[in-house]
C-alpha cells in the first residue's frame, strides 16, 4: 500500500457512518475513479486476510465493527514496515516540512528552494505559505517575513518556534503517535528515530516513577516529543535565551535534572525551566495524593473569577459546587502553563462541543479576557472546548429537578412495579410524586396533587395535555428509557427531541426577518439586523449593541460549521432578550467561514428561563446537518416552520 492507501485505510477505520467515494476523492484531493483504483488496491491485500472494505450504492464505503480491530493490527503492521519516507506527500506534511526547515535556519530561504527540495509547484507552496501565516498569526512573538527576492525568514523567541514545530506535528491527526514519528522521519530524519523516542518515554517513566509522579500513556508519548525537539534545537545551537516564566519546584527540578544526567551535555536553567512548564502543562498527579502536582493558587484565582464573572453575566450560581471548581482548577493549571509555552491542546470534539452545548460554551468565553488581562494571551476554541464540557455538566445541577407523575391503568402493582423501576435508575435527578390512576389525570393536570413537569403512562392518553407525556411499558424497555433520558437531558445543554416542546416562537417575529438578496459583507448585514433589533426596542442604541457583538466576535468566531452564525453582544444588556433572524439567498465568507443563516440575538441574562427556552432552540436549529430548507426560506412563516 502507498501512503494515500494507509491513510484512506485509517479515515475508514475512524468512520462511524459510511463515507462516499466522492468525499473520499474530495478529503484526499483526487478523483472518484483513482479513490475506485485505491479501494481495489487496499482490498487485494487485506483479502489475503480475509478482510476487505465493504460497499453501498447508497452510503459509499464502510468497514464491519467487528473486523475493525483485525484491520487496525494490520494497519500498525504497515506502518512499522513502511520504508522511510525523506518527501512529505500530504499537505499537512509539506506544512511541517516547511516550518522545521525555516526553524533550524538562521537566514532567508527561497520558495523555489522549498519548491525544488519536496517536488512540488511554486504555486504549492505559496498555498502553503498562506495557510502557514494564518497559523503562525495564533502564536504570539512570532512574523514570518516574506521577500519576494530573498524568500521565507521565521523571526521570533524560541519557546514561539518550538511550539510552532509542536503545532504543525499535531494537525489533523488520526493515527496520533504513528503520525507525529513520520512526520518526525521526513523533517528531523535519523535511522534509529522510534528507538529514541522510546528511550525518551522510558526517560519519563523513570523519571516519574523516581519523583512520585503519574502521566496518563499519552501524556508520557506527548512530553517524550517535547523532550525530542528540544534536546534537537539544544544540539543544534538553538537555546532558550530570555528567562522563562517559571517559579521553579525545586522538588521536581531536582528530579528532572538527575533524569537527564548523561543524556545531554548541557542544560541550563532556562532550558530546564522550559521542560518544566512542559510537564506542567500535562496533568502531572501526585502517586500518594492523586491530586495535581503544584495545585496552584495561580489557577484557583482564575477559576474564582471565572464563577463569580459567570454568575454576574449570566445568573448562574456555580459558587458552591466545589465539584465544578476542583475539576476546573485541576484543567486550568496545566492550562496555564500551556499558554505560557504558546502551545494548547488539541482536541478533536471542540466543532461537536460548540454546536451541542452552546450555552455552556458561550459561559467558558467568560475565561477569554480573564486570561488575557492576567497573561495578555488568547484562548482557543480547541481549549474553551473542554471548559465549556465542564460547565455543561455543572448546568444540570443548577435547574430544579422536574416533578414527574406515573399514570397507570392495570393496577397497583403496575404502578409500583414501574415507580420502583424509575426510581432505581433516575431517582437523583426527578422528583418522583406519585403514582396515579387514570381516574386521577384531571385532577393532575390541574395540579390538585402539585407542580408536574413530566407525566410517564403505561396508557395511551386520547386528551389534550398541557405538559409532556411520555407512553412507556410498565416493564420500563430500553427503548423507555431513551425517551426518559431524553428528557433529562433536554436541559440547556443537550438538543432536544421532543418537537412539539420545541413551540416558543416568542423570541422571534417578522419584523426582525430578514431576507438578503444581494450580496453583502457580514458588518453590513449584523447592523441591518441590529436596526429591527432597536426597532422593537430589544436593544437602545445599534452602535453599542454592534461594538459589543464585534468585541465578542474578536474573542471567538460564532460561525458553526453547518454555515449558521450566532452573534451575539460581549457585555451589552438588552431590555428583553430577542433574534433577528438573517437568511442569505447567497452565502457570504467572514475571517474564511461560509455564512448563509444569522441569528443575531440579543440577550438579557436576568431572563433566566427564557434564555433556557432560547438555547434549546438553538441548539435544535444548531443541531440540524441539513439546513437547506432553512437557508431558502425567504418569509418568516417558511423559517418558522421548518425550525419546528
Amino acid at each position: 500500500m502507498n501512503e494515500r492507501h494507509l491513510d484512506i485505510l485509517l479515515h475508514l477505520l475512524n468512520a462511524n457512518t459510511p463515507v462516499t467515494g466522492s468525499a473520499l476523492a474530495q478529503l484526499f484531493n483526487v478523483s472518484d475513479r483513482t479513490v475506485r483504483s485505491d479501494i481495489r488496491a487496499i482490498n487485494a491485500e487485506l483479502l489475503e486476510q480475509k478482510m476487505e472494505i465493504q460497499s453501498s450504492k447508497q452510503r459509499g464505503y464502510y468497514v464491519d465493527d467487528w473486523a475493525k480491530p483485525a484491520i487496525r493490527q494490520r494497519l500498525n503492521r504497515l506502518w512499522e514496515e513502511k520504508p522511510m519516507s525523506v518527501l512529505p506527500d500530504t499537505p499537512v506534511e509539506r506544512m511541517t516540512y516547511i516550518v522545521f526547515a525555516l526553524s533550524f535556519s538562521t537566514s532567508y530561504i527561497g520558495m523555489e528552494q522549498l519548491a525544488e527540495h519536496i517536488y512540488v509547484s511554486r504555486t504549492t507552496i505559496n498555498l502553503d505559505v498562506r495557510r502557514l501565516q494564518e497559523i503562525i498569526e495564533q502564536i504570539p512573538q512570532l512574523e514570518l517575513k516574506v521577500s519576494t527576492t530573498k524568500g521565507l525568514l521565521l523571526v521570533g523567541n524560541e519557546i514561539s518556534k518550538r511550539a510552532l514545530m509542536l503545532y504543525v506535528l499535531q494537525l489533523e491527526l488520526t493515527h496520533r503517535k504513528m503520525e507525529i514519528v513520520n512526520r518526525l522521519r521526513i523533517v528531523l530524519p535519523e535511522e534509529q528515530l522510534n528507538d529514541r523516542l522510546l528511550d525518551l518515554q522510558n526517560l519519563i517513566i523513570n523519571m516519574l516513577n523516581a519523583g512520585g509522579y503519574f502521566l496518563a500513556d499519552h501524556e508520557i508519548v506527548s512530553l517524550s516529543f517535547d523532550f525530542f525537539i528540544t534536546f534537537k534545537r539544544i544540539e543544534h545551537g538553538f537555546g532558550i535565551v530570555t528567562p522563562v516564566d517559571e517559579n521553579l519546584d525545586h522538588e521536581l527540578t531536582a528530579t528532572l535534572r538527575k533524569a537527564l544526567v548523561g543524556v545531554v551535555d548541557t542544560m541550563d536553567d532556562k532550558e530546564i525551566a522550559y521542560l518544566l512548564q512542559r510537564m506542567r502543562s500535562k496533568r502531572l498527579l501526585s502517586k500518594q495524593s492523586g491530586q495535581l502536582h503544584g495545585f496552584g493558587e495561580e489557577a484557583a484565582y482564575i477559576v474564582d473569577r471565572l464563577i463569580a464573572d459567570i454568575q454576574r453575566k449570566f445568573g448562574i450560581p456555580f459558587n458552591e459546587n466545589t465539584v465544578l471548581r476542583n475539576h476546573l482548577i485541576q484543567h486550568i493549571d496545566p492550562l496555564i502553563n500551556r499558554l505560557k509555552t504558546h502551545t494548547f491542546e488539541f482536541n478533536p470534539l471542540s466543532e461537536e462541543t460548540r454546536k451541542r452545548y452552546p450555552f455552556a460554551f458561550e459561559m467558558s468565553n467568560v475565561l477569554v479576557p480573564i486570561i488575557q488581562n492576567q497573561y495578555g494571551l488568547l484562548l482557543n476554541e480547541s481549549e474553551l472546548a473542554f471548559i465549556a464540557l465542564h460547565l455543561a455538566v455543572a448546568l444540570e445541577e443548577v435547574f430544579e429537578k422536574p416533578a414527574v407523575a406515573i399514570l397507570c391503568g392495570s393496577g397497583l402493582a403496575t404502578a409500583q412495579i414501574l415507580y420502583r423501576r424509575v426510581m432505581s435508575y433516575y431517582g437523583e435527578r426527578l422528583d418522583l410524586i406519585g403514582w396515579y390512576s387514570v381516574y386521577q389525570l384531571d385532577a393532575l393536570l390541574r395540579e390538585e396533587f402539585g407542580k408536574v413537569d413530566l407525566l410517564i403512562t403505561t396508557i395511551p392518553i386520547e386528551q389534550e395535555v398541557n405538559i409532556p407525556l411520555l407512553l412507556v411499558n410498565p416493564l420500563l424497555s430500553k427503548s423507555d428509557m431513551a425517551q426518559i433520558e431524553s428528557y433529562l437531558t433536554g436541559s440547556m445543554m443537550v438538543p432536544q427531541p421532543r418537537s412539539e416542546e420545541l413551540t416558543d416562537t416568542s423570541f422571534f417575529n417578522e419584523q426582525c426577518f430578514h431576507y438578503f438578496v444581494k450580496g453583502q459583507d457580514y458588518i453590513s448585514v449584523l447592523k441591518q439586523m441590529a436596526q429591527s433589533l432597536l426597532k422593537e426596542k430589544a436593544i437602545t442604541d445599534v452602535d453599542d449593541f454592534i461594538a459589543s457583538v464585534l468585541e465578542r466576535e474578536r474573542m471567538q468566531s460564532t460561525v458553526f460549521g453547518n454555515a449558521i452564525a450566532l452573534p451575539h453582544a460581549m457585555d451589552y444588556q438588552a431590555n428583553f432578550t430577542f433574534v433577528s433572524i438573517g437568511v442569505l439567498k447567497e452565502a457570504i465568507k467572514h475571517e474564511g467561514k461560509r455564512i448563509k443563516i444569522v441569528l443575531l440575538v440579543a440577550i438579557n441574562p436576568k431572563e433566566k428561563e427564557k434564555l433556557k427556552q432560547l438555547y434549546k432552540v438553538i441548539e435544535h436549529i444548531l443541531d440540524r446537518e441539513d439546513i437547506k430548507n432553512l437557508s431558502q426560506a425567504s418569509q418568516f412563516e417558511q423559517f418558522i416552520k421548518y425550525i419546528y
